[in-house]
C-alpha cells in the first residue's frame, strides 16, 4: 500500500494526514402572442418524408431538421401548432429539446479519490446545477472560517458561501469550529469546487448557515440542538444537516424537529454509527430523512444503524478498507483540522453516517434549485431515484437505496413540467365537465348531528355500507378507477354525494396529489353532505391564498377551527397533504359537524411517535377513519 498521496501542485498528504476520524433557454419570445418555438417530433414508423411534411404543413409548422435516423424532426411551432400536431395520427408525440452539456471532473486535485462522488452521479448532476439559490444550515461543531480565532482558516472553503450563523455553545455570532466535524461536513457539502485546490463538495453553489451546537469535544445538549434547529428554520434555511445524534428521544428535540417539518425545511440527519438494528435520533422522527452510510461499493457500512425508518443510503466510507486497490483507505476525503493537532488542518479519510446525511442534504438543495421547493415532493424523489440495494424494493438496511443525485434532479423537472402553466398566447382550454348520470341520483338523507356518531372499532377501515346506498350509487363513474380497487366505492360514494367532483376531463385520477387547497373544498362539501352550514360571511384568514380558486373553503373552515394555517401563519395552498395532516384534518371536522370530540385511548403506531399529529392519527385510526401502511406503521409523511 503506498504511504503518501500527492495531490497536483505540490500537495502532499502524509500517512499521519491520513487519519480516521470515528464521529459521527428557450429562445427569446417575440412579440406575437404565438412565440414559435422548435420542438422535437417524434413521427409514427414508417411514413415517409412526404407524409411527415404533410403532417406538419397541415399543423401549420415548418421541418427545421430531421434526424440522420429514426423518425424524429426539428420543427418550427407555436404552441397551438405543437398541440395540433401532437392531435395528428401520424405523431406520437411533441416535446421541447432538452439541452446537454459536455461532463468534466472538477480540477480538485483531490477529486480522484472521492470516490463518493462519482458514486452519487455528481458529474452528471453539476452539468445542470450545483445547488445556487438555497440554503443549507449545519447543525454541528461550527466551521473553520474565521480569521484570528484559535484554529486556522480552512482553504477548501474560502469561495464556499458561508452566511453568518451563530454558535449556541459560547452563544455568540462566531461559530468557530474547534474540533474538525463541523468543518468537515460542510466541505462534504459544498467544498470550493474547481479552485485546484483540496476536495469537491456535492452542491458547492448552495451557501451555508452554520450553526454550532456541539462542543470542542463533539458533543452538545438536545437543548442546545433544539435551539439551533429553530434558529435554522426562523433564518429561512432551505435543508437542516443533522449530522450528529443520540439513542434517547426528548420532549424539546422533537418538538423543535416537528417546528422545521411543519414549516416545510427539508432536515437530514445521520441514521447513527452503532451498527445498531434502530435509528438514532433525531433520525428516527416523523419527517426527517435518516440516511445510512454504505461502504465502497454499495454494501451498507458495518458501524451503519439500521431500521424500519431509515429513508436512503449514501457514501460513508470505511476506513478499514481498500477494495479498490488504490492504494488509501475507502474513507470519504474533505479537509479540515487535523484531530492531532488542530492548529493546522489536514486532507483527512473519514468515515461515519455523519458524512452521509451531508451528500443527501446537497442533494436535497440541488433538487430545489431547479424549482421543486416543497419538502415533501423533495424527500419523494430522492428516494423514488435511489438505486435499490439489498432486498428489493425499501428494507430496513438499505432504505430506498443509494442516493442518485442526478436522476432525483430528472423526475423533479419532470414533476415541475407537468404542473407548469401554458405558455403566455396559448389559447384557454375549456374544462370539460365530468360525465353526469342521465337520471339525478336521489341522495340519501343527511346525517344529523345526532345520528353521527362513531364507535371505537377493533381499527380495521369503516365501510361505506350504510353510508352510500349500494342500490343508488352508480358504479365506475370513473374510467381510471379500477372498480377492483379497495377504495372504488368510496369515490363513488364520495362522486354521488357531490364531495368529489373528479377532474375537469373526467378523471379522478386515484393517485394524484391533493393540495390543502384541494382538502378545504373537500372538506367543506363533506360538512355541507352531512347537513352543516358553514358561515359564509368570514373573514379572510391567510395571505398567501388570495384568489385561489379554493380561498373560500379556506377561509369558512378557518373560521371554524378547522385549519389553523402553519406556523408561520400562511397557509400553502399548494403544498399536498400528508397522511399524518390529513388525520388531522379529520379529526378537527368531525366536531364541527357533530360537536363531539373523537379522542384516543392507544398508541396505534409506531411511526408516528412525535409527530405533531400523532394525537390525531391515534383517533382517527381508534374510530376506523384511518389504517395504516404495514405492522406498525402509519406513514404520516
Amino acid at each position: 500500500m503506498r504511504r503518501f498521496l500527492t495531490l497536483g501542485s505540490g500537495v502532499l498528504v502524509s500517512p499521519a494526514a491520513l487519519l480516521v476520524v470515528g464521529l459521527l433557454v428557450a429562445p427569446a419570445a417575440s412579440a406575437s402572442t404565438e412565440p414559435e418555438v422548435t420542438e422535437v417530433v417524434q413521427f409514427a414508423a414508417g411514413l415517409t418524408l412526404q407524409e411527415r411534411s404533410a403532417a406538419v404543413e397541415r399543423a401549420g409548422g415548418t421541418v427545421a431538421e430531421l434526424a440522420d435516423a429514426g423518425d424524429y424532426a426539428l420543427v418550427g411551432l407555436t404552441p397551438s401548432q405543437a398541440a395540433t400536431l401532437a392531435a395528428s395520427p401520424e405523431v406520437l408525440g411533441v416535446e421541447s429539446p432538452v439541452r446537454l452539456r459536455a461532463l468534466a471532473a472538477p480540477n480538485d486535485p483531490a477529486y480522484r479519490v472521492q470516490w463518493a462522488l462519482p458514486a452519487v452521479q455528481a458529474e452528471q448532476a453539476w452539468a445542470s446545477t450545483t445547488g445556487t439559490g438555497t440554503v443549507v444550515a449545519v447543525l454541528d461543531t461550527g466551521v473553520a472560517a474565521y480569521a484570528g480565532q484559535p484554529t486556522p482558516v480552512v482553504r477548501d472553503l474560502a469561495g464556499t458561501s458561508l452566511l453568518a450563523g451563530y454558535d449556541f455553545v459560547d452563544d455568540d455570532t462566531v461559530p468557530q469550529d474547534l474540533n474538525g466535524h463541523g468543518t468537515f461536513v460542510t466541505g462534504v457539502l459544498a467544498a470550493t469546487t474547481n479552485d485546484g485546490h483540496g476536495a469537491a463538495g456535492l452542491a458547492y453553489g448552495t451557501s451555508i448557515l452554520p450553526v454550532r451546537v456541539l462542543a470542542a469535544d463533539g458533543s452538545g445538549t438536545d437543548f442546545q440542538v433544539a435551539r439551533g434547529i429553530r434558529y435554522a428554520v426562523d433564518r429561512k434555511a432551505d435543508v437542516i444537516n443533522l449530522s450528529l445524534g443520540g439513542a434517547t428521544s426528548s420532549a424539546v428535540l422533537r418538538d423543535a424537529v416537528g417546528y422545521a417539518v411543519n414549516a416545510g425545511v427539508v432536515v437530514v440527519a445521520a441514521s447513527g454509527n452503532d451498527g445498531a438494528s434502530t435509528i438514532s435520533y433525531p433520525a428516527a422522527y416523523a419527517g426527517v430523512l435518516a440516511v445510512g452510510a454504505t461502504g465502497r461499493y454499495g454494501m451498507v457500512a458495518p458501524y451503519s444503524n439500521r431500521g424500519p425508518s431509515l429513508a436512503l443510503m449514501a457514501p460513508g466510507g470505511v476506513t478499514t478498507q481498500d477494495l479498490d486497490g488504490d492504494g488509501y483507505v475507502d474513507g470519504v476525503l474533505q479537509e479540515t483540522l487535523d484531530p492531532r493537532d488542530r492548529s493546522v488542518t489536514c486532507l483527512c479519510f473519514e468515515q461515519g453516517t455523519s458524512f452521509a446525511a451531508p451528500l443527501v442534504a446537497a442533494a436535497a438543495a440541488m433538487v430545489q434549485s431547479v424549482g421543486l421547493r416543497d419538502a415533501a415532493s423533495v424527500r419523494d424523489v430522492l428516494t423514488a431515484t435511489a438505486k435499490d440495494l439489498g432486498p428489493t424494493g425499501t428494507d430496513p438496511t438499505y432504505g430506498a437505496g443509494l442516493l442518485q443525485v442526478a436522476d432525483a434532479l430528472s423526475l423533479a423537472r419532470q414533476r415541475l413540467a407537468k404542473t407548469a402553466p401554458q405558455p403566455t398566447g396559448s389559447p384557454a382550454t375549456t374544462p370539460t365537465p365530468s360525465p353526469q348520470p342521465t337520471t339525478a341520483p336521489t341522495p340519501a338523507p343527511a346525517p344529523s348531528r345526532q345520528g353521527a356518531a362513531l364507535t371505537p372499532t377493533d381499527g380495521t377501515a369503516r365501510s361505506t355500507a350504510g353510508v352510500c346506498p349500494t342500490d343508488r350509487v352508480p358504479s365506475g363513474r370513473y374510467p381510471d378507477v379500477d372498480p377492483t380497487s379497495v377504495h372504488a366505492a368510496a369515490v363513488d360514494c364520495l362522486a354521488w354525494y357531490g364531495i368529489s367532483q373528479g377532474r375537469s376531463d373526467g378523471r379522478y385520477d386515484p393517485r394524484g396529489t391533493v393540495t390543502r387547497a384541494q382538502m378545504a373544498s373537500f372538506l367543506v362539501r363533506e360538512l355541507d353532505a352531512a347537513g352543516v352550514q358553514l358561515a359564509t360571511d368570514v373573514p379572510d384568514a391567510f395571505a398567501d391564498d388570495d384568489a385561489d380558486a379554493h380561498e373560500s373553503a379556506i377561509n369558512r373552515l378557518a373560521a371554524a377551527g378547522v385549519v389553523r394555517g402553519r406556523t408561520d401563519g400562511t397557509y400553502g395552498p399548494g403544498e399536498p397533504v400528508a397522511r399524518g395532516a390529513m388525520a388531522t384534518f379529520l379529526m378537527r371536522t368531525y366536531p364541527a359537524a357533530t360537536g363531539t370530540v373523537l379522542v384516543a385511548d392507544t398508541d396505534a403506531f409506531l411511526d408516528d411517535d412525535g409527530s405533531a399529529h400523532e394525537s390525531a392519527i391515534d383517533a382517527a385510526a381508534r374510530y376506523g377513519l384511518a389504517t395504516g401502511t404495514g405492522p406498525g406503521r402509519y406513514s404520516p409523511d
